[in-house]
């Protein structure tokens, strides 16, 4: 795994953009699909097998096509937080979900190794416009899924729900609560 550049996600690894990573991701700047990163403990990484507790809470709203559409997301702002995401969990209620507090705007990437149900991924820019959304990302698998666009923020939600409420591409969202995100 390259130390300067990749961060396990729960989801993805984030690598630098002008590298192939070498190992899988969780979150990655490159689009290149990410391999299986080394564990040492098997399957589900190192020391990793239950679903993180304890996080931070706040809330997202995004304005959708059919109005505002508030979320209340646990907070990912560390990389271990970040590297373990929704790992394990085997339900997400609608209105809620998770953000991720990336360290720079770029090209994010994320994969679905260890994570048992579907998942939206609205990736948003730092204006805080919806850059893009993978829907229902398949659960238990390697597959990379980007929108080809730098972002700073994603937010992950269950499977169909950003359909469902008219989250789209440029949709605004605005926040409370959440570290380096001003609410308005």
């Amino acid at each position: 795994m390259k130390s300067t550049t990749m961060v396990v996600f729960f989801l993805a690894a984030l690598t630098d953009c002008s590298e192939k990573p070498s190992a899988p991701p969780v979150t990655t700047s490159s689009a290149s699909a990410p391999s299986a990163p080394a564990t040492s403990s098997g399957e589900h990484g190192p020391g990793i097998d239950a679903p993180q507790g304890g996080l931070a809470r706040g809330k997202v709203i995004f304005e959708g096509d059919r109005g505002d559409v508030p979320i209340d997301v646990e907070i990912c702002q560390t990389d271990d937080q970040r590297r373990i995401g929704m790992m394990f969990r085997k339900s997400a209620a609608d209105g809620t979900g998770m953000i991720f507090l990336m360290p720079q705007e770029r090209v994010q990437q994320f994969w679905m190794r260890n994570t048992l149900i579907p998942l939206d991924m609205v990736f948003v820019g730092s204006d805080l416009s919806v850059v893009g959304v993978v829907a229902d990302a398949e659960p238990l698998t390697l597959d990379g899924r980007d929108v080809g666009l730098p972002s700073r923020y994603v937010v992950e939600l269950p499977g169909g729900y950003a359909a469902r409420v008219g989250i789209s591409v440029g949709s605004k969202m605005r926040a409370e609560g959440v570290p380096g995100i001003a609410a308005r």
